[in-house]
């Protein structure tokens, strides 16, 4: 006499081999070093990326306001302080 294949199946589903608690503990916490060194790995990487950006922003601040200064700036005392103000005060905000 055969079995139905669902049965087969099931029988051997229920011949597996369960985990000790040993082992499951091992796999949590393989599962959560993974976890931590994924979490240093991104926050080292976005630590680079900020430090980069704050770089190039101060770079091209530096940049804009020296092509501004030598370029546009205005003969009158009034424009020069009107035009100025911007460039002293964006590094404050």
């Amino acid at each position: 006499m055969t079995l139905p294949p669902c049965v087969r199946k099931f029988m051997l589903v229920s011949r597996k081999k369960t985990k000790t608690t040993i082992e499951v503990l091992e796999d949590l916490d393989a599962k959560t070093k993974d976890i931590e060194e994924y979490g240093q790995s991104t926050e080292t990487r976005h630590k680079k990326i900020f430090g980069r950006l704050v770089i190039y922003s101060v770079a091209l601040y530096i940049v804009v306001s020296l092509i501004f200064y030598f370029i546009f700036f205005p003969a009158a005392l009034y424009d020069q302080i009107f035009y100025m103000t911007p460039l002293l005060l964006f590094p404050f905000l």
